[in-house]
């Protein structure tokens, strides 16, 4: 039998906007995974400071209907507050009839949702990323963000999060619900395998470059180790700037090892990924990072820390895991792929597809779907 074709209403505090372009891009690709079964409408609200007045942005992104909604700044919280809810409740009463609300990151925009929950009977699904909430909780959280996740998160009908790992972080932090497990998603049509051959063993780091979270410090240190130990390699630092590093750079005498490179489009993120012999990252504190899991459909081995949901999606001959903040263990397993030699690029795509691929992401988020409306 044919299963059920849902509107999903996609309520996002985060999502790529023209004053934030990649701000949760990765709830981005999930909603176009969903809408490979479903009707999705994403809705996001963002302050533009330049804006006088309210403006409405709305188009189909991959099959998505998109509406970001840009709001003129306000000094006052409480104003701003109530500029956005009648934006909401504006937006909402267009957007009606749906059948359920996900909410992609729960605050601050999930209080809105369990008022709407409240008075118009809808289903009402959270799905969280924030790293903040894993444990141990490295980033400090204000007491009404607390207030507010132990709120929306037990009066939620359920609760999806990237990890486990997360989800028990999550409930440290008080929130009692039923919890399900769905990872990021990859287009596994753009991240593919593709032979090449490099006279330098190129190393591929891809991230903010935010030096607490990554840890770009203990990434440049390593590679003073390596230099020291007459490996040839060339790292890329893709996603940031680097100026701030650019002092310990020369310090280290890696001028000619290193290139910093701005974030560029997601699928030139594939083209580089495809050109490299090893993905770095050395982060104190993640998730369930995108770029493991398009590393892996690359056929890319991976070197990273043990730390948040890494683990849990991490077969043992896909790269090798350390401790976070361990400089020698990075070095050691960097050195031992570098040893290794080629890895099967075909077995790792096929991993990545199994468990990552749009298809199959849209299938996990039926299953939920439709058991939330059917008891709803």
């Amino acid at each position: 039998m044919k299963k059920k074709k849902l509107h999903i209403l996609f309520l996002n505090s985060w999502f790529p906007s023209k004053i934030f372009p990649y701000n949760g891009d990765f709830i981005q690709r999930h909603a176009n995974a969903v809408a490979l079964k479903h009707e999705v409408t994403s809705l996001h609200f963002v302050t533009d400071k330049n804006l006088g007045k309210k403006y409405v942005s709305e188009e189909i992104l991959n099959h998505v209907r998109t509406i970001i909604v840009y709001l003129p700044e306000t000094k006052f919280l409480l104003q701003k507050i109530l500029l956005f809810y009648k934006a909401y409740v504006e937006q909402l009463n267009r957007l009606a009839p749906y059948d359920l609300i996900q909410v992609n990151r729960i605050h601050p925009i999930g209080i809105f949702a369990l008022i709407t929950k409240a008075f118009r009977k809808k289903p009402l699904l959270l799905m969280e990323h924030f790293t903040g909430y894993a444990y141990p909780n490295l980033i400090k959280i204000c007491g009404i963000e607390k207030l507010s996740l132990k709120l929306v998160g037990n009066y939620a009908d359920g609760i999806l999060t990237v990890s486990e790992h997360l989800a028990q972080g999550m409930r440290k932090l008080g929130v009692q619900n039923k919890f399900y497990t769905i990872p990021n998603v990859v287009d596994t049509a753009v991240f593919t395998p593709r032979n090449h051959q490099n006279t330098v063993f190129q190393i591929l780091h891809v991230s903010s470059l935010n030096d607490a979270h990554k840890n770009i410090s203990g990434i440049l240190n390593v590679a003073q180790k390596l230099l020291s130990d007459n490996i040839n390699f060339h790292l890329t630092m893709l996603g940031g700037e680097g100026n701030e590093f650019y002092i310990k750079v020369d310090e280290l005498g890696l001028q000619h090892h290193i290139t910093f490179i701005p974030q560029v489009d997601h699928n030139k993120v594939a083209e580089f990924m495809q050109q490299s012999d090893l993905l770095l990252l050395f982060s104190n504190y993640e998730n369930l990072p995108c770029v493991i899991l398009e590393s892996f459909a690359c056929g890319l081995p991976v070197v990273s820390t043990k730390v948040g949901g890494i683990c849990e999606f991490f077969p043992a001959d896909f790269g090798i895991l350390v401790e976070a903040n361990n400089e020698i263990e990075l070095f050691n397993a960097i050195k031992a792929q570098i040893n290794k030699g080629a890895t099967n690029k075909q077995i790792m795509h096929s991993y990545a597809k199994k468990y990552f691929s749009k298809e199959v992401i849209a299938s996990k988020f039926t299953e939920v779907y439709l058991n939330l409306v059917k008891n709803g």
